[in-house]
């Protein structure tokens, strides 16, 4: 008898920072099933699950997307402030280190607006919830990168070329380049940003149910509570 094959699609930074993990567990618990990984934006997956060629996604919501695609919620995803020790101390030269438990209180971003930036994609909600803030308090910052590589960006951080900002997925990443380097990561909520990025499993509820979706979402399920509890 033929395996049922789950397609399952989700954004690129999110593929790479938790899907092939989840894949592993996936295949070594249900052997019954076969599982297949597929990489696309938000339009894009909305696009795949309307035409039928995906089973399941996780993902921000397009817009666009119709009254067929279901969508449940997951995660809120918080935006952070992330500055390397070494960068910390020289742009706050007077107030380190006791700034640090200060900022862990919540940074203003105004007081970082001199240091160079990495950036994501402008169209990324995230993006947007960011510039909402930096455009009410009347902020530009210096970007000298911009990329949709949250792990790049806390690589260039950790070598003092930029600050960044990180989404709740990419913490445990940020954790493990800690482990390897003198020069730490410090990850501060932002100051008077109250949106947040909510990530949805999304289904079409018009298209015939695939076996194993349902245990594939149990394991994401349980992935997210490990990153909230990282991200706590």
């Amino acid at each position: 008898m033929p395996k049922s094959t789950i397609r399952v699609g989700t954004t690129e930074g999110r593929f790479r920072m938790i899907m092939p993990t989840l894949m592993r567990q996936f295949k070594e618990m249900y052997n019954d099933y076969d599982i297949r990984g597929i990489i696309g934006n938000a339009e894009q997956l909305r696009e795949m699950l309307e035409n039928g060629e995906l089973d399941i996604a996780f993902s921000g919501i397009s817009p666009l997307a119709p009254e067929c695609i279901e969508k449940e919620f997951l995660f809120d995803e918080r935006l952070y402030l992330v500055v390397s020790e070494q960068m910390l101390q020289k742009y706050f030269p007077d107030r380190y280190p006791q700034c640090v438990e200060e900022f862990k209180r919540g940074a203003d971003i105004r007081e970082f607006s001199k240091m160079p930036f990495c950036r994501s994609l402008p169209n990324l909600h995230c993006m947007q919830i960011l510039d909402h803030l930096l455009e009410r308090e009347g902020i530009t910052l210096d970007c000298v990168h911009t990329s949709g590589h949250f792990d790049l960006h806390q690589q260039m951080t950790q070598e003092n070329l930029a600050a960044c900002f990180s989404l709740s997925m990419y913490l445990p990443h940020l954790h493990e380049l800690n482990l390897y380097s003198d020069n730490k990561l410090l990850v501060f909520p932002i100051k008077d940003l109250t949106e947040n990025n909510p990530v949805y499993i999304l289904t079409n509820k018009d298209k015939a149910y695939v076996e194993g979706t349902d245990e594939f979402k149990h394991l994401l399920k349980n992935a997210v509570k490990d990153l909230e509890v990282s991200d706590g």
